[in-house]
């Protein structure tokens, strides 16, 4: 991650222990390298709470996800 040159926005369920173990060192190595990163944390929503075609679904989080990307991609594409 540290070599890309995108501005990264991440988002995370936050009941994704496994996943979110990760964050503390991506962020110090985004920091590190310079790198515009941002991370939201949906709380009460697990792994994969964005693909409608599984148990795992949080509408609420999915769609809040969705307005977020969309207002990154319009500041930085």
């Amino acid at each position: 991650m540290a070599s890309t040159n995108a501005a990264i926005l991440a988002h995370y369920g936050g009941t994704d222990t496994r996943v979110n173990a990760g964050i503390p060192d991506l962020e110090a190595a985004m920091k590190a390298a310079g790198k515009t990163f941002e991370k939201r944390i949906w709380e009460g929503a697990p792994h994969a709470f964005n693909n409608d075609t599984g148990g795992n679904f949080n509408e609420t989080a999915a769609v809040g996800a969705w307005k977020e990307t969309l207002a990154w991609f319009a500041k930085y594409l």
